[in-house]
């Protein structure tokens, strides 16, 4: 992961801070209650959509098994994606932080740069952890959704110029980073 980074940066480019998400439990109070909702969500929704097709072949008695366990299977992985989420952070992770730009490596290196983000802000979870968050929809969203954020990558506007979503959360040493980012970014 550290050769991706390190493939991913310019000629020109310096490299000012790299680092991996602080350790965090998966079920921590915020993500816990993210969790249950989506549980019980993913639940009814199931119920719903079993239910229906049930009383919509109910008079031709063509009930195919075979639909109920893809509905299942759509059901499972909603609530399991939050849970795989926190594992590729706690194990496929990787932040840069360099003179132009903020990298993201999970698979790939992913950046977004510092002229492409209009707002950004450094905050903390209830639970302490510090996340970076970049564009609008970031700076506004919850807690409970700086995981995904973080593991879903950089969204961009329409014109492709303006970081409307990023973030890197479970950051170690946010002070520093703070004053790394000085230079760069008007963190809120």
């Amino acid at each position: 992961m550290e050769e991706m980074l390190k493939n991913a940066l310019d000629n020109d480019e310096k490299l000012l801070w790299s680092g991996r998400p602080e350790a965090f439990d998966t079920f921590d109070e915020t993500n816990k209650k993210h969790f249950i909702k989506k549980v019980i969500t993913a639940a009814v929704i199931t119920a719903l959509l079993v239910a229906g097709y049930a009383l919509l072949v109910a008079e031709s008695g063509n009930f195919k098994l075979s639909i109920v366990v893809i509905i299942l299977v759509f059901a499972v992985y909603s609530p399991m994606n939050l849970i795989l989420d926190a594992n590729k952070l706690k194990k496929k992770v990787l932040y840069g932080i360099t003179d132009k730009r903020l990298i993201t490596v999970i698979d790939s290196a992913r950046s977004v740069h510092y002229s492409e983000i209009k707002t950004a802000a450094l905050k903390t979870d209830p639970e302490g952890h510090a996340t970076l968050l970049c564009g609008h929809e970031a700076v506004d969203s919850k807690p409970e959704l700086w995981r995904a954020y973080t593991i879903i990558g950089i969204c961009m506007n329409d014109r492709g110029d303006v970081c409307e979503r990023y973030a890197m959360y479970a950051l170690p040493e946010p002070e520093k980073i703070r004053e790394i980012l000085k230079p760069y970014l008007d963190l809120a």
